[in-house]
């Protein structure tokens, strides 16, 4: 199905709105410390739902799409057990409590205060090149999800030796000129309030779309097409589907282990992580995003299941073979399988849906790229320009150095989508090009928070040992494409090997060093304490109540947040408890397949209510949040010399 006026219109009306909401936040935007980090004035319900949507992003939804079409429902189990580890982290406060009491308004610049000027230079690089790098096939994915949702041409064009698809660029163009002018318009104050108007409809959408797919195939259908794959390849029993190649129990596995390793590492959402209003709010924003991400992904994980069934349901054969027709069309294998959801779903979807769809995902992409231009470009100045360059800009000058920056990074990402050929799952690229610089990072930042011996020559190995393992997966990728063959270890385990290696070379390294860290003037804690960070010092050495403990709780918590903690915690507590459980007895007394029928039809009508009730609740709290914010920001008192150098 085509767009018709009615899809145009929503998708267009849409623009109209995000254009108008980084308007209003311009008057706001007024020194580097607005510009960067909202001047940290965001409240908690903003920070979860437009951090959330700005780290999910369109090119993470067609990723999810690919991989889960490929995979079915059985992914789903495991990928829950990514969340709850999620959630985890969040209500602990893990690494985001002790990296928002630095006051950092860069990751890089927080590694200055822990290690040294050099070696901030030197991780800001690789975190520049790696981000850049990771970043440079948005622009491609998430135009080509539009060329084909919009039944738009390919249209080839041959200009010497290069060969280009000219629809597809000037898509580009318009997507990245539209992210680049909401961040020009007003900083991360304008990422922030439009990333929250397009988290919110996308929330709203995909629950409107799980609603019309139940409707569209019936139960039983789905359940006997998913029943046809072969043995060992399940798409309902997570416990039959060891013989997936990329995507199964293991992948998870890792990206387990590598969450609790590198969190806060990753830094295209780095404008957020300094944005809180304090550290307990940056933790409660955590904890909200997380929820939010818990049902907010499994109804992103739904879909491409359903859309392999209607692509093998006889009812749409008409539509199955229109579909096969243009995928075929298609010559890289991977662009196939990366856009055969998108192709099935605007063959399926009706008028106004088709279009709010369309709305939902050009939502997501402007959220993540004008997130990912702000904070690459934002890198570049504040962690490699301005260390290297040893004394302050004037403040006119760094915002012109920011914005172009960020607009360098843009050109980038447009010419590197233009040119580089994708021949592998988005997920993979993302560990690829990621452990350039995740695969020592969490070494660095776990052991530079919480280990006063962690030492610059630790932080230094720990960082090129993860370098050494990029390269190497890097070139033997190619040498194995370029015969024809698959390399034999995926990108994820590559990852989980420089996880591995770049810890024991911090730990003996700096253990070599034997030198202590005053931590507390790090943290900001004690005699350093700043009053402007309202949040009330945690004492590790009070004696609160086992169950405070326990669960993290300490003396910032009021009533309310107590409340919505202990509820959270508590679902996830359970539902942890009940994977757990579902696993061992699997483990002992296989599950028949009839349990798998009727857990999955139960698992998606009470992820849509979930889903249903965050999306209305996180929209108020977010209006308030809204209000507070230009509230404070009108009020605050500037400081233009807060302007992410280190004062030692």
């Amino acid at each position: 199905m085509q767009l018709g006026y009615i899809d145009w219109s929503i998708i267009a009306f849409l623009i109209a709105v995000l254009i108008w909401a980084a308007l209003k936040t311009n008057r706001y935007q007024r020194t580097v410390a607005d510009f960067l980090v909202a001047n940290r004035c965001a409240g908690r319900y903003l920070l979860g739902v437009s951090e959330g949507i700005a780290g999910l992003g369109a090119i993470t939804v067609i990723a999810f799409f690919e991989a889960y079409y490929e995979a079915g429902f059985s992914l789903i189990w495991w990928g829950l057990m990514v969340n709850l580890a999620m959630v985890v982290i969040a209500l602990t406060g893990w690494v985001v409590y002790r990296y928002r009491e630095t006051r950092a308004m860069t990751l890089a610049q927080l590694l200055e205060k822990r290690y040294n000027k050099r070696f901030r230079i030197f991780s800001g690089f690789l975190i520049f090149i790696s981000g850049t790098l990771n970043f440079g096939i948005f622009p491609a994915v998430g135009a080509r999800f539009f060329q084909y949702f919009c039944g738009l041409p390919v249209i080839n064009i041959h200009i010497g030796f290069l060969t280009f698809d000219i629809v597809l660029a000037s898509i580009m163009i318009f997507l990245i000129g539209i992210s680049l002018y909401f961040t020009f318009l007003g900083g991360q104050i304008a990422v922030m309030v439009t990333d929250f108007i397009q988290g919110t409809l996308f929330n709203f959408v995909f629950c409107a779309i799980i609603i019309f797919l139940l409707f569209k195939m019936p139960w039983d259908d789905l359940i006997n097409i998913l029943s046809q794959r072969p043995q060992g390849q399940s798409m309902l029993n997570p416990f039959m589907a060891a013989q997936t190649r990329n995507f199964n129990v293991w992948f998870y596995i890792i990206q387990i282990i590598g969450l609790f390793y590198s969190i806060r590492a990753w830094q295209g959402n780095q404008g957020y992580f300094g944005a809180a209003i304090n550290a307990h709010e940056a933790r409660m924003g955590n904890i909200f995003g997380l929820w939010r991400a818990l049902t907010q992904q499994c109804m992103v994980f739904i879909v491409p299941v359903f859309a392999y069934v209607l692509l093998r349901h006889f009812s749409f054969s008409e539509m199955a073979s229109a579909v096969n027709e243009q995928l075929t069309s298609i010559s890289n294998p991977s662009l196939q399988k990366q856009l055969t959801t998108t192709v099935i779903l605007s063959s399926v979807l009706p008028v106004g849906l088709l279009g709010a769809f369309g709305a939902a995902m050009l939502s997501a992409l402007i959220s993540t790229d004008d997130t990912y231009m702000h904070s690459w470009g934002s890198i570049f100045v504040q962690d490699i320009i301005m260390p290297l360059r040893g004394k302050k800009f004037k403040h006119e000058k760094q915002m012109s150095y920011l914005k172009l920056s960020i607009t360098g990074v843009a050109v980038f990402s447009f010419l590197f989508s233009l040119l580089f050929p994708q021949n592998d799952y988005v997920l993979m690229y993302f560990a690829m090009t990621g452990t350039i610089w995740l695969g020592g990072a969490g070494a660095v930042i776990i052991g530079g928070l919480y280990w006063k011996k962690g030492s610059v020559s630790g932080a230094y190995g720990a960082l090129i040992t993860g370098i050494i393992v990029a390269v190497i997966n890097f070139v033997f990728q190619r040498i194995w494409n370029a015969r024809g063959l698959e390399f034999p270890i995926n990108s994820q385990w590559l990852w989980f090997i420089a996880m591995i290696a770049s810890s024991a070379v911090y730990i003996v390294l700096s253990l070599i060093e034997n030198k202590n860290f005053d931590l507390d003037k790090l943290l900001n804690r004690g005699i350093y304490k700043i009053k402007d960070d309202q949040a009330i010092e945690y004492n590790a050495s009070k004696n609160l109540p086992l169950w405070q403990k326990i669960t993290g709780i300490d003396e910032n918590f009021k009533f309310s947040d107590k409340a919505v903690y202990l509820t959270m915690s508590g679902f996830i507590a359970f539902c942890g408890l009940f994977l757990i459980a579902g696993t061992i007895i699997n483990l002992i007394w296989p599950l028949p397949q009839s349990f798998w029928n009727v857990f999955w039809k139960f698992f998606i009508i009470i992820t849509l209510t979930l889903s249903a009730v965050t999306s209305v609740w996180f929209f108020l709290g977010g209006l308030n949040d809204i209000k507070i914010l230009f509230k404070r920001l009108k009020s605050v008192n500037r400081d233009y010399e807060d302007d992410g150098t280190v004062n030692k």
